[in-house]
């Protein structure tokens, strides 16, 4: 009889602990709404709402379900896997989801709507789909994404920045696509996925833009890191009009960016490449060096160094100016030219206007009258060396010799009025004074160095 109770105390007992788990419910969006609306759901309901139930949810039929709380709410309760089949699922400001999050191919997971992100902490699987940033605020996105193909899109507050850190992120196929905003690439990720910069900033470090895929800078800046000195992607880069921002101490390209428009370099480090040079260069900061015998060729293009930024022609190579296309060197920026080095402008057309408009701006020491050599090649191109009068008066004085060893034809030399150089001064030149002019002109309005 004692055996008997036992057995029948024992059932008694699994029956009231299993009475007391909640079945698992699996529910999917009826309706555009946010999480905690029981009217959202199907059946009517909330997912990790009741207390010690596993749930699961689904957000179908292209409805958004979007998400300002803790998920899950009820004690013991938990949410195993969001899978985003069709739809959009929004985590915004006080929202916190910790599920699993599977994306589908029309399924969109979006942190932030213009506000406050939200967080989500769960691992996620795609299969397609896309990953949408649009928040105020840092953002340090840490979750794996596994399973590939899903594509990523930063867009919204222009003073914001999502930072990809830790956690391994495999993007397959998907594109990367940044359109405001900043979007931070801190760690090596997998893609061979086009990306594209229409807007905003496009960071990365070393591996942080995978090992293919097009980049494509239309309108934006993108950003070598403080620590990213590697190229691996100039052989993949197309520049329509954006900027490249050489935050490191300096980056050498492999291969010449295609450039339709203009290119705008910025950022402390240099920037080394060689061959032909298309586009509209525009060098704000930093050096650009070109380490090998170099184009700039195309007509009517110009390639323009401002102040405080400096091009710099290696040892005994030569920057061969195209017919019709322009080199401007402006007050304030730095020409420097190798031990054997030259600008050949000899093509018809080709010009290169040097806007300093005093001898202050060059710097005593920048230039070596004694061991001048040979760096305008100007030859049959009349006039393709365009200095101020005022660089030229206060030229006048210094040594008539030094031309001969600047400029190959003193005469192709115009004066210009200051400050645009498309003018010429009604007085010409004097040959009197082409030789302090020319040296003067090797300086440009810049400082113009001989590197032995």
């Amino acid at each position: 009889m004692k055996k008997l109770c036992v057995v029948f105390a024992v059932m008694f007992m699994f029956v009231v602990f299993f009475a007391a788990q909640a079945v698992a419910e699996t529910y999917e969006s009826d309706n555009n709404g946010n999480w905690d609306t029981l009217a959202t759901w199907d059946p009517e309901g909330k997912p990790g709402g009741e207390e010690d139930q596993a749930d699961t949810a689904a957000i179908v039929d292209g409805h958004t379900v979007t998400v300002n709380s803790t998920v899950p709410s009820a004690s013991g309760a938990t949410v195993t896997t969001v899978t985003i089949t069709d739809g959009t699922l929004m985590v915004v400001e006080n929202g916190s989801l910790a599920s699993a999050i599977t994306i589908a191919t029309n399924g969109v997971l979006q942190i932030g709507d213009g506000g406050a992100a939200g967080i989500v902490t769960g691992a996620i699987t795609a299969g397609g789909g896309e990953l949408i940033f649009d928040h105020t605020g840092p953002v340090d996105f840490t979750n794996a994404i596994s399973g590939g193909n899903l594509s990523l899109v930063r867009k919204g507050v222009s003073s914001s920045t999502t930072t990809l850190s830790t956690g391994a992120k495999n993007f397959g196929s998907g594109t990367i696509s940044v359109n405001s905003g900043t979007l931070s690439i801190a760690q090596e990720i997998t893609s061979t996925g086009a990306k594209s910069v229409t807007g905003g900033t496009l960071e990365f470090v070393e591996g942080g833009l995978g090992g293919s895929g097009a980049v494509t800078v239309d309108g934006g800046t993108l950003k070598w890191a403080a620590t990213n000195t590697t190229d691996g992607i100039s052989s993949r880069l197309s520049v329509v009009s954006g900027t490249l921002d050489i935050a490191s101490a300096g980056v050498t390209f492999a291969a010449v960016p295609a450039v339709t428009g203009t290119l705008t370099k910025a950022g402390v480090g240099d920037l080394t490449l060689n061959g032909t040079i298309p586009g509209n260069w525009t060098v704000n900061a930093g050096t650009l060096i070109l380490s090998e015998n170099s184009n700039f060729s195309e007509a009517d293009k110009t390639l323009l160094i401002n102040p405080g930024a400096a091009l710099e022609i290696v040892g005994d190579k030569m920057l061969t100016i195209g017919a019709n296309a322009k080199l401007e060197i402006k007050k304030g920026g730095e020409l420097v030219v190798g031990s054997d080095g030259a600008i050949n402008l000899s093509a018809l057309g080709s010009t290169v206007t040097l806007l300093s408009t005093s001898l202050d701006d060059f710097g005593g020491d920048a230039f070596d009258p004694d061991n001048p050599g040979r760096v305008f090649v100007n030859g049959g191109n009349d006039k393709g060396l365009k200095m101020t009068k005022a660089l030229y008066d206060e030229i006048n004085t210094r040594d008539p010799e030094l031309l001969g060893f600047l400029v190959e034809d003193p005469e192709g030399i115009e004066i210009i009025d200051e400050p645009s150089p498309g003018r010429s001064s009604s007085g010409g030149c004097a040959a009197t004074g082409f030789a302090p002019f020319a040296v003067l002109a090797l300086l440009g309005m810049a400082a113009l160095r001989r590197r032995s």
